[in-house]
């Protein structure tokens, strides 16, 4: 009996199975996907090429920016190209198509890109997009291509962003890059005076990530004024915070305590009424 092999040599039988879907639509090529692991991959390209000619115009665009994310699974070769390909789509002027490319790179996690300049253009206003998924996404993007201080300044802009949910995730970003610059910590201890609490709660979680213990007084004097903040999970997160921060992390606490004994103690001898001199 002659075996396949012998006749056909792998190139050949690879190049044959590339196209044996070809003239199949996305309808029938999507059930190939859930059968046997050779029928996938026989799918995968036909069905690539044919999401890929769906994405250059109509109203399947979105869906089909999603469905080009769980084909090319598997190599990373393909992975990397279905995340440039996402990337390019966050900065769409459609709200529907960032969002796909925010699902696309939230689905394919950590995927090596190549940085570029088309790339910066684009992740700059998706930073600074009102889809927190969307900023999120993208603010996820630049942490794994750009290097650290080049990433750190393009975020810093969106600290001055009117929308909260944006300085917030910012200042996520900026702790996972863990840049040491004095100039980036002055901006977030400035940031523990935002008029919304969660940004002030994430400045108190990001600086910890930036100072070295003890050796940034005005990080650790910050922190300790944010202990009287309004909002009790500010005040927790400076705690925790103080703790990494602070050269001596129990000092804070006691001097807190002993103030607030000795403001007691003030409430107490006014209170007490005086006795009348003969």
């Amino acid at each position: 009996m002659v075996a396949v092999s012998d006749v056909f040599s792998i190139s050949d039988l690879v190049a044959v199975e590339d196209h044996l879907l070809d003239w199949l639509g996305v309808s029938e090529l999507l059930p190939c996907r859930p059968a046997s692991a050779s029928l996938r991959r026989c799918a995968q390209q036909p069905l690539a090429r044919q999401l890929l000619q769906r994405l250059q115009g109509g109203a399947a665009q979105g869906a089909a920016l999603r469905g080009l994310g769980c084909v090319l699974e598997g190599s990373v070769a393909t992975q990397r190209f279905a995340a440039q390909l996402a990337v390019g789509f966050l900065g769409d002027t459609k709200a529907s198509m960032r969002q796909s490319a925010a699902s696309v790179l939230n689905r394919l996690g950590d995927v090596e890109l190549d940085v570029g300049a088309s790339v910066w253009s684009t992740l700059g206003p998706a930073l600074s997009d009102v889809d927190p998924k969307v900023s999120a996404a993208a603010a996820k993007v630049l942490t794994r291509m750009a290097p650290k201080h080049e990433a750190a300044v393009a975020v810093v802009r969106q600290l001055q962003h009117s929308s909260p949910q944006v300085r917030r995730a910012s200042l996520q970003v900026l702790g996972q890059l863990q840049v040491k610059s004095k100039a980036l910590v002055r901006r977030v201890i400035e940031m523990l005076l935002d008029n919304d609490w969660q940004v002030r709660a994430m400045a108190a979680r990001t600086l910890p990530r930036l100072v070295e213990r003890g050796q940034n007084v005005a990080a650790a004097d910050a922190l300790e004024a944010a202990l009287e903040d309004l909002h009790p999970v500010v005040r927790q997160n400076a705690a925790g915070a103080l703790a990494h921060v602070a050269a001596n992390p129990s000092l804070p606490f006691v001097m807190k305590a002993q103030n607030a004994k000795l403001k007691r103690k003030a409430e107490v001898l006014r209170s007490t009424p005086r006795r009348a001199q003969g």
